[in-house]
C-alpha cells in the first residue's frame, strides 16, 4: 500500500461487499444473456452487451481483490488507498453529487488546500461500505478542525 500512515484512524471504510456481489451478478447476467440473445436472434450485434458485462465483472473482481480499507478518516487526517495519508491542514474534502441524463454519482473529492483546482483523490461513494450521510458526519467531525 502506498504511504501507509502508522497512526490509528477512527473510521476505516472498505468496499461494500454487497455492491461487489451485485455488480458481479449483473455482469454475469449481461455476459451470458447477451450470448443467449445473440444465438436466439442470430444477430451478432447483441454480443455488444457482453462487453458491458465483462467490464462490470472486471470492476467487481478488482474491488473484491482489495479487502483492506479504501478510506480512513481520523484526527490526524484522511488516507486513501490510492493517494496515501494527507493531514487536514493540507487538504479540503468535499462530497459532491453529479447528475446527468443517465446517472447520479456521489463522489468523495480530496483537493489541495493551497490549490483547490488540484485534485488528489476521487472515490465513488456508491462502492464504499458507508452511507453518504454518515460519511459527511465523519468528515465534519474531523475536517473542520
Amino acid at each position: 500500500m502506498k504511504n501507509q500512515h502508522k497512526a490509528a484512524y477512527e473510521y476505516e471504510i472498505k468496499y461494500s461487499r454487497t455492491s461487489i456481489w451485485v455488480e458481479g451478478a449483473l455482469g454475469l447476467f449481461f455476459v451470458f444473456g447477451s450470448v443467449a440473445l445473440a444465438i436466439w436472434l442470430k444477430e451478432w450485434w447483441a454480443l455488444f452487451f457482453s462487453l458491458i458485462g465483462a467490464f462490470m465483472l472486471w470492476e467487481a473482481i478488482g474491488r473484491g481483490r482489495q479487502p483492506g480499507p479504501q478510506l480512513k478518516i481520523g484526527r490526524q487526517g484522511i488516507w486513501t488507498f490510492e493517494a496515501g495519508h494527507h493531514p487536514w491542514a493540507s487538504v479540503l474534502v468535499e462530497v459532491k453529487t453529479e447528475k446527468n441524463s443517465r446517472s447520479v454519482i456521489t463522489w468523495l473529492i480530496i483537493v489541495k488546500r493551497t490549490d483547490p483546482t488540484q485534485e488528489i483523490a476521487r472515490l465513488s461513494t456508491d462502492h464504499l461500505d458507508v452511507d453518504v450521510r454518515s460519511l459527511k458526519a465523519h468528515l465534519r467531525r474531523f475536517a473542520s478542525r
